[in-house]
């Protein structure tokens, strides 16, 4: 479709020369009205321009209708034009139809409302472009007033258009030098780039009886939203720039059609909004109220055996709420409009579900709310029920954490009783507690047990369990030694035995003080044994943790007199001098030293007459008997 005229369209007034077959050269005069703006946007294409012609022919051309006895004639043009721009040259021919003229009874002949169009052009470079009209060439068909065709040479049977019997009549302008520019096109670089806003979503409306409140969500655009126009059934009633508009005035029960569109800084429009359709009210109150919250109680004391204290969330209305119905298992109560009331003569232990609707004063009434189950307590308060699979975790070296599964009572569970070592050492409102303060590596035994809402049953306990703190396990004593031996010589006796064994090591011995045979005890010294006495001995391999074993095997042996020690003058023993008594395999036997430390058994007699002796000093050809224990890390001492 070609564009529309501007208001600064080109227009045009030439006269030619045509040349007609038989009459020779005869005037025409041409006037030409073309929809061409004076200027264009630099490679944008133009649309086809509207070109409207009229023309008038001279008494000469009339009368030779006459001569050839034509009463209507038709046909077509061609205006050939030339496009002249900065950087090219373009020529463009221009079809304008010639519609049947019936030949009017006298002069002048006019040719009216001839129509074409321009072709699509587009300009690459900015400047001035310059469009002339230079020449028309007629294609002319005429004939008889029965309609038939005249034949005139040269004649062509079907022109270029599938016209048949027509004849070319050439025009030139005349004069030549006559204006031939039909218009100036002034090139410029288009505008920078604006993109229109985008489309409005989100329209809704809400009604009433004489008006709807429409809303919307906003548009967005790179200069930024100026407005939007509303429309209602296709007319634009108001440009709002916010996203809301309220359209009053309108009828009850009728529907309305509504849709935006938004608009730029520089008045550019986005694509409308999706219609919609919205329906006033009647005049009559046909809207429910809203849903009421679900119904609530807000303390247990709320709840006996034979009624129940209620509580909802309030509806809204467009009206006004006049009141609720609760509903419970078969039944109903009405209330005004309140959000409270108590439901009474309850059947005890009963199990009641609870909900509750709005209604107005016009009668519509609401959806249910959602409904609340309640159990009726059934006026004996029995104790809870007993806790089961408690279990415990130790969480380090002094806590231990435990975990039980809910108890359950006919009115409440209030808290938990944890008893420890069965003591009761706290009580809790969970299923879960720590136990602090508690010794590393011991065991502990617990139980727990359910209390009930008034605080008055207590349910049974629940199996009691055995659980552990964290901690280094106990280091435990060496095994006993065994094979205990001893090869006597003068002064010295040279033992031996088979290896303790030890959780953690064996570190060392330790002999344990010896005792002479024989029933009466003596005082002798520690570090001198006499030859010719007997002696018993034992051993000991303390581990790591210095515990100590049982002691090994015992054995006696006797001592040669030659390594002795002398008496003094009494004939007692005497202390040995010898600092490094004590150091040897056995204290008070000289001979060589060995990487053991000894200890020896307090000695005793041979005998039943017990008596003091010098404790660091064996008496000759005395019997005695000694033990040695190993000493280890921890100086732990195993039984003698």
């Amino acid at each position: 479709m070609a564009a529309a005229a501007p208001a600064n369209a080109a227009q045009l007034t030439q006269t030619y020369k045509c040349t007609y077959p038989l009459i020779g050269e005869r005037a025409l005069t041409v006037n030409i009205d073309a929809a061409i703006p004076s200027e264009w946007e630099r490679n944008k294409f133009t649309p086809p321009f509207d070109i409207t012609a009229s023309a008038e022919a001279d008494l000469g051309t009339y009368q030779g209708l006459d001569l050839i006895g034509a009463n209507k004639i038709s046909g077509s043009s061609k205006a050939s034009s030339t496009v002249t721009a900065p950087n090219f040259t373009l020529p463009v021919q221009v079809p304008i139809a010639i519609p049947e003229l019936t030949k009017p009874a006298a002069p002048p002949l006019k040719f009216e409302n001839l129509k074409g169009e321009t072709p699509s052009l587009t300009f690459s470079q900015t400047g001035i472009v310059n469009i002339t009209v230079d020449k028309l060439d007629l294609n002319i068909t005429a004939k008889r007033a029965d309609g038939s065709f005249i034949v005139l040479p040269p004649v062509v049977p079907v022109d270029s258009d599938g016209n048949p019997n027509t004849f070319d009549v050439p025009c030139v302008l005349n004069p030549a030098d006559q204006n031939k520019t039909l218009q100036n096109i002034n090139i410029v670089d288009p505008p920078p780039v604006d993109t229109p806003p985008t489309k409005p979503t989100g329209l809704a409306g809400t009604p009433t009886t004489d008006s709807v409140a429409l809303s919307w969500t906003a548009s967005t655009d790179d200069k930024g939203v100026k407005g939007y126009e509303v429309f209602q059934d296709g007319v634009k009633i108001d440009t709002v720039t916010g996203t809301s508009k309220t359209v009053t005035g309108l009828t009850p029960a009728t529907a309305y059609k509504f849709k935006v569109k938004a608009i730029d800084t520089i008045d550019q429009a986005s694509p409308e909004s999706d219609e919609i359709t919205v329906t006033t009210d009647d005049d009559a109150d046909t809207a429910p109220p809203s849903v009421p919250g679900e119904p609530f109680i807000t303390s247990i004391d709320d709840v006996t055996p034979t009624s129940i204290k209620l509580q909802w969330g309030a509806s809204t209305d467009n009206v006004g709420v006049a009141g609720y119905e609760v509903r419970y298992e078969g039944q109903t109560k009405t209330v005004g409009n309140v959000t409270a009331t108590e439901l009474t003569g309850l059947t005890p232990g009963g199990l009641y579900e609870i909900d509750v609707r709005a209604f107005d004063a016009a009668g519509n009434f609401s959806e249910y709310s959602e409904a609340i189950v309640l159990e009726l307590p059934t006026g004996v308060d029995n104790p809870p029920s007993k806790v089961d699979n408690l279990t415990g975790a130790a969480t380090g070296e002094t806590s231990i954490e435990l975990s039980w599964d809910a108890a359950t009572d006919d009115v409440f569970v209030s808290g938990y009783e944890v008893f420890q070592n069965g003591a009761k050492v706290k009580e809790v409102t969970t299923t879960s507690t720590t136990i602090t303060g508690l010794t590393a590596a011991t065991a502990y035994q617990f139980k727990v047990r359910a209390i009930d809402a008034p605080g008055l049953q207590l349910g049974e306990f629940s199996t009691e369990i055995t659980v552990s703190t964290e901690g280094p396990e106990p280091d435990g004593p060496p095994s006993k030694p065994t094979g205990l031996a001893g090869t006597p010589t003068k002064t010295t006796v040279a033992l031996s035995w088979t290896a303790s064994t030890d959780d953690k090591g064996v570190a060392g011995l330790r002999r344990v003080p010896g005792r002479r045979e024989g029933r009466h005890r003596h005082r002798h010294e520690q570090d001198g044994h006499r030859p010719h006495r007997r002696h018993r001995l034992q051993v000991q391999g303390p581990g790591q943790g210095h515990d100590r074993p049982d002691l090994g095997l015992q054995r006696r042996d006797h001592v040669d007199d030659a390594g002795g020690h002398p008496a003094d003058e009494a004939g007692r023993p005497r202390r040995c001098p010898d600092p490094h008594h004590g150091r040897a395999v056995v204290d008070g036997v000289h001979g060589r030293r060995v990487g053991l430390r000894l200890r020896r058994l307090q000695g005793r007699r041979e005998g039943r007459h017990g008596h003091r002796h010098v404790e660091d000093d064996h008496g000759p050809h005395r019997r005695h008997r000694v033990q040695v224990q190993g000493a280890g890390e921890g100086l732990h001492r195993p039984d003698v």
